[in-house]
């Protein structure tokens, strides 16, 4: 019995670490936060890196128990982690660097959390039906330097763009090429 109590009490430090990384970022009443000039990429008509967005970026992140799963919403986009994705605690981060470009980078910390056992969904809100059904998810390719579509489908129940992902980092939704 006192060695469970002695436990829980060595765990304590943890979660107060773990509520202070986390902060007030996902509170309504967060400020938001100011970007210099940011890492979200906007493309001409050819695809080609037209160069950085300079605008009010919004953060938001969460603390997920991996083996029980979640959500978090930053905007248009939500990430639903289903049970057993990872394990342990992760603390996930959606950006969305300007919410005129349908951009976001997801992040988990600790980064060995970033390759998942069962696939998380990205979804991304559409406008219209129409946009739902011919949108495309992509994925930006740091090696090659360019966005590579990436399999999605559409969700007219919530009006989305939803696809699996194995890992986190930076993605679009919208017009193939744009």
């Amino acid at each position: 019995m006192r060695r469970h109590q002695g436990m829980r009490i060595a765990a304590l430090p943890l979660f107060v670490a773990m509520a202070l990384i986390v902060g007030c970022s996902t509170s309504p009443l967060a400020p938001e936060q100011a970007a210099g000039p940011n890492r979200g990429l906007t493309t001409d008509s050819a695809g080609s890196n037209a160069g950085l967005l300079t605008s009010t970026t919004k953060v938001i992140s969460a603390s997920i128990d991996g083996l029980l799963g979640g959500a978090i919403k930053n905007g248009d986009w939500t990430v639903k982690i289903p049970a057993g994705a990872f394990s342990g605690i992760g603390v996930i981060t959606v950006t969305v660097p300007d919410a005129s470009v349908r951009s976001c980078d997801l992040k988990i910390f600790p980064s060995l959390l970033n390759s998942f056992r069962v696939p998380v969904t990205l979804s991304c809100r559409s406008a219209t039906t129409a946009d739902a059904q011919t949108d495309v998810m992509m994925w930006w390719d740091p090696s090659a330097k360019e966005w590579k579509v990436i399999p999605s489908t559409a969700n007219l129940t919530t009006l989305s763009r939803d696809a699996p992902l194995s890992h986190f980092s930076t993605y679009q939704c919208g017009k193939a090429g744009w």
